[in-house]
């Protein structure tokens, strides 16, 4: 509404239209305190408050909005001329630059952060695993021990009887490679030729039942051995002693006149093949 709309709205006031409203308000309301007159003159004054806010209070709003609207309009164009500035001395170029770097560097802190990351749980790992292989390790050094103890009680029975069949001790020893324990037989004394080598391998078994047997393992109770013609007559008549002497059998395929003479053949055979009478009467 304008000052001019008011005014006339003041000075053309229908009374007794106003009257008839406050007289069917008053039918209504039997209790309504107020007067038709102080109605009117309510109705008056609130006319003349918007009268006072349109010549007065309005104007210094619009004065105070064109104020702002000349401020903002030097500010653009001041934004416009350093924006122009800018843009000759190349320094929107050297942002992009530096925006361009920064985003590398950005993707290289990511990739440095999940290699960390990475790291991290590696490391959580490997201390888990050094964890558990000190466990074990533990557990192998004991188990260790009680494997020399077995090794050094085999051996008195290995060494005594390779004593007795070649004069010289072969004993059983262990070695801790990547791959884990490994055993070696070896002679005190040096080298070992094809038949001693055969008639070693005769000795382990014989020892292991004798071991065995001892110890209250449960084992076969005899060996059986091939390409014992490798082996001398004299260490093969010391087997067939030894073996006599023990609770064990030693079986061995070989050619009759590989036999030692003083072996009683006809004692010891089991089964006797030939050319004439193959083992199970293959032609």
């Amino acid at each position: 509404e304008s000052k001019t709309d008011l005014e006339s709205e003041f000075s053309n006031i229908d009374t007794e239209h106003v009257r008839k409203i406050y007289e069917e308000a008053k039918a209504l309301v039997p209790t309504l305190q107020k007067t038709f007159n102080e109605t009117l003159s309510f109705h008056n004054q609130m006319v003349k408050e918007k009268i006072k806010y349109i010549t007065q209070e309005i104007p210094e709003l619009e004065t105070k909005i064109n104020a702002v609207k000349n401020q903002l309009a030097a500010l653009l164009k001041k934004e416009s001329n350093l924006l122009s500035e800018l843009n000759k001395k190349g320094v929107f170029e050297g942002l992009e630059t530096i925006f361009s770097e920064l985003k590398t560097a950005y993707e290289k802190k990511g990739r440095f952060e999940e290699l960390r990351s990475m790291w991290i749980t590696s490391a959580s790992k490997l201390e888990k695993i050094n964890t558990e292989l000190n466990s074990i390790n533990e557990s192998i050094g004991s188990s260790d021990s009680i494997l020399q103890e077995k090794i050094a009680t085999f051996n008195k029975f290995f060494s005594r009887m390779s004593q007795q069949l070649y004069g010289e001790s072969f004993v059983l020893s262990t070695d801790i490679g990547k791959g884990g324990y490994e055993l070696n037989i070896s002679s005190i004394s040096g080298n070992l030729g094809t038949g001693k080598k055969k008639g070693q391998i005769a000795a382990f078994d014989l020892s292991y039942v004798e071991f065995a047997d001892a110890e209250k393992i449960k084992c076969l109770h005899f060996v059986l051995h091939d390409q014992i013609e490798n082996v001398h007559d004299n260490q093969i008549s010391l087997l067939i002693e030894i073996t006599n002497n023990l609770n064990c059998q030693l079986v061995i395929p070989i050619l009759r006149d590989k036999l030692p003479q003083d072996v009683d053949v006809k004692k010891l055979e089991v089964i006797r093949l030939s050319q004439s009478n193959k083992l199970f009467k293959i032609p």
